[in-house]
C-alpha cells in the first residue's frame, strides 16, 4: 500500500494523483506503517491531497516517534521550530536531543545549530561545535556548512579559513547549496566574479536565498531590473514568501512584475 501511495505521489507508472496518494498513506498509517505515518503527516501539513490539519499531523508524527522512529523525532523538532503554530523552540530542542541521542545525524546538526545560536537552549558555541564535529565527521552536509561558518568566524573554535573552505566544498560536492554560498562568502569581495558564479550555481539548483542574491546583484550592480524581478518572482514561487525589500524599494511597476519570466 505504501509503495502504491508513493507511485501516485511521484507519478511513477501511474498518473500523479496526490488525493489518492494521501488516502493510501493514511490507510497504511492506520495499519501501523511508520513511514506512511510520516508521509501522511506531511500531506496534512502541506494540504497535499487532503485538507490541512496540523494537529492530526502532530499526532501522526508522535505515533511514529513512539514506534521508535528517530526520523520522526527530528521532524517533530523541525515542525516545532518552523511549522507548527505557535512555534516552540524549547520543545524543538527536546525532540532534536532525543533524536540525536538515537543517532539521527540531521537532528545532531540542527541541535548544534540551536545551541550555537541560543535558540530554545542556552547558547554554548563550544558545545555546539562538538556536536557539529560529530555530525560532520559522519557525513551530514548541513553540519559541515554550520561548522564551516563557525571556523570562518572563529566561533566556538579557532578561526581556520582553509578548513572552512574544505568543509563548504565537501558539502557542495554532496549537493548542499549552502556549501556553495559558504564558498561564495569566502571569495567575496576578493574574487567577486567567482563568488557570483557560485551564487548563480546555487540559484540554478533551486536555492531560494541564492535566487534573492542573484536578484539583488542584478538590481544593484548590473542595473538590470527586468532580470532581477524575474529571479525574485521565481524565488517567491518556490518559497511562497513576500517580495524582497530591495525590489520593493525599487518601486517595481505592476506590469513588469506580471510579465516577467525567468531566463
Amino acid at each position: 500500500m505504501g509503495d502504491l501511495a508513493h507511485a501516485y505521489e511521484i507519478g511513477f507508472g501511474v498518473q500523479k494523483d496526490m488525493q489518492k496518494a494521501a488516502a493510501l498513506f493514511q490507510r497504511a498509517a492506520e495499519a501501523g506503517n511508520v513511514q506512511a505515518m510520516i508521509k501522511s503527516a506531511f500531506c496534512l501539513l502541506d494540504g497535499e491531497g487532503v485538507a490541512r490539519d496540523a494537529e492530526k499531523a502532530r499526532t501522526l508524527l508522535q505515533r511514529a516517534a513512539d514506534a521508535g522512529s528517530s526520523g520522526a523525532l527530528f521532524l517533530l523538532g523541525h515542525c516545532y521550530e518552523y511549522r507548527f503554530v505557535p512555534r516552540d523552540n524549547e520543545r524543538a530542542v527536546t525532540f532534536y536531543q532525543r533524536a540525536s541521542d538515537a543517532g539521527d545525524l540531521q537532528a545532531m546538526a540542527q541541535l548544534g545549530k540551536c545551541i550555537l545560536n541560543g535558540n530554545g537552549v542556552a547558547k554554548d558555541p563550544a558545545r555546539a561545535v562538538s556536536l557539529l564535529e560529530r555530525a560532520a565527521g559522519t557525513g551530514e552536509s548541513g553540519a559541515m556548512v554550520t561548522l564551516g561558518r563557525c571556523l570562518a568566524k572563529g566561533e566556538g573554535v579557532p578561526r581556520d579559513l582553509f578548513r572552512a573552505q574544505a568543509l563548504f566544498q565537501q558539502a557542495a560536492d554532496e549537493g548542499n547549496t549552502d556549501g556553495l554560498l559558504g564558498l561564495a562568502k569566502l571569495s567575496w569581495p576578493r574574487d567577486k566574479a567567482h563568488a557570483v558564479a557560485l551564487i548563480q550555481q546555487a540559484a540554478d539548483a533551486g536555492d531560494v536565498t541564492a535566487m534573492h542574491y542573484v536578484g539583488e546583484i542584478l538590481h544593484r550592480d548590473a542595473h538590470d531590473l527586468v532580470r532581477a524581478v524575474a529571479w525574485c518572482k521565481r524565488s517567491c514561487v518556490v518559497q511562497g514568501g513576500p517580495v524582497p525589500g530591495y525590489l520593493l524599494e525599487a518601486r517595481i511597476p505592476k506590469i513588469l512584475w506580471r510579465n516577467s519570466t525567468h531566463e
